[in-house]
């Protein structure tokens, strides 16, 4: 029971192909504006076609929460990496960047999103594409199996040594949690390294001081030492 809760939040390699599958072929209806006949319910139903999918792959019950925040995180990291991938190729030119190319996931994510917007996934609201008229583009496919539909995938998935029960442990990042992009983070610890030299300026200062202080009471330990060597208590 412990281990099934703890490893509750973990998603495989395998039921992310699944998520983007399934996301690939309803994504008209997922991120389509409201209207009519595109209401909350129709989908929340497509949502939980989404989860019953992704829960069968691994024998993992998913709840449909859980599979929008992981498509929101997961969509959110693709097109930060994007990102940052072309502000690297953007310096360097020709040269060789120094920044991971985009893997083959997060690739058939952004196929997935084109314009949409990814704001919104999680919480229910409304999230639409540019052109609501649907994208002839072919379903995108886990790798290893062939063009088919989401059964056909399915089987195939559970085929892939998935067994919830054998799966190693793994530690992942929290739901729907936003990574900062890495130009970002050398930011903050340049910032972090900036305070430091600072602390470390003022200990000196401090230590400068203290020393300052010291040889004052030092010269005036002798002064008084040496008015009272001279005084000649006779004379009392």
């Amino acid at each position: 029971m412990a281990e099934k809760k703890r490893r509750a939040f973990n998603f495989s390699h395998n039921e992310l192909e699944a998520l983007v599958v399934a996301v690939e072929e309803r994504k008209s209806t997922l991120f389509g504006k409201f209207s009519a006949s595109l209401t909350s319910q129709v989908k929340e139903k497509k949502w939980q076609e989404v989860t019953e999918i992704v829960s069968v792959v691994c024998g993992v019950q998913r709840t449909a929460e859980s599979v929008k925040k992981k498509w929101s995180a997961v969509s959110s990291e693709a097109k930060a990496r994007e990102a940052l991938l072309k502000r690297d190729q953007a310096k360097t030119g020709a040269g060789v960047s120094e920044v991971k190319p985009l893997t083959s996931l997060e690739e058939k994510v952004l196929a997935v999103m084109g314009p949409l917007y990814t704001e919104g996934v999680s919480t229910g609201t409304e999230v639409g594409l540019e052109d609501e008229i649907p994208v002839n583009k072919p379903a995108l496919a886990p790798v290893g199996v062939e063009m088919c539909d989401t059964s056909q995938v399915i089987l195939t998935l559970m085929d892939a040594e998935c067994d919830s029960r054998s799966l190693p442990p793994a530690i992942i990042r929290s739901p729907g949690k936003f990574f900062p992009p890495l130009n970002l983070q050398e930011d903050f610890l340049q910032l972090e390294k900036e305070k430091l030299d600072l602390m470390k300026e003022q200990l000196n200062i401090e230590r400068e001081r203290l020393q300052l202080e010291k040889a004052k009471f030092e010269f005036f330990k002798k002064n008084v030492k040496r008015r009272w060597d001279g005084f000649d208590l006779d004379e009392l």
